[in-house]
């Protein structure tokens, strides 16, 4: 399998919104949807025209044939080279291939990122009952804080990572 670590751009909205539609509707055990709601794609239209907002996504599949497989994404009001500490708001990776590391791959190359741009921290928030998440925030060296939040009816529960210079 081919993997390819890359910025995001405006061309992967639509992938970014059903992927992450498709990985939550699997880990909740809900119905996999044919496309991403049109309020989906109209939030990340928003989240990718943020200034400060920036992305990875891995393209992942064959020579020929690979598409975006998972993204990890950060919404910052600024560009990550303004704030010492940032917040990773959505990691997320294609159903049909958990399990293969695309997961830790991209968290490890949002964290590099954001090393290189002298971030010191980096925080996620994780949906409380999501174990397969945090295990590989946790595999990726995030820790969990003990703070907790509710957003809607779900639990999250902050990791974090601090970054050495």
């Amino acid at each position: 399998m081919v993997r390819v670590i890359r910025e995001r751009t405006e061309a992967d909205i639509y992938d970014v919104a059903f992927l992450g539609v498709l990985a939550a509707a699997h880990r909740d055990g809900g119905k996999p949807p044919d496309a991403p709601p049109p309020r989906t794609l109209a939030a990340w239209r928003t989240v990718f025209a943020r200034p400060g907002s920036w992305g990875l996504v891995c393209l992942a599949g064959d020579l020929l044939a690979a598409e975006v497989s998972g993204f990890a994404i950060d919404e910052a009001e600024q560009p990550a080279a303004k704030s010492r500490r940032h917040y990773i708001s959505s990691l997320s990776v294609r159903p049909d291939v958990w399990g293969q590391g695309l997961g830790r791959t991209i968290l490890n190359a949002a964290v590099d990122y954001l090393r290189r741009h002298q971030v010191a921290e980096v925080e996620a928030w994780v949906v409380r009952d999501n174990a397969r998440a945090k295990s590989v925030y946790g595999l990726c060296g995030f820790v969990e804080t003990g703070r907790s939040s509710a957003h809607g009816d779900t639990l999250t529960d902050e990791m974090l990572r601090r970054l050495s210079a």
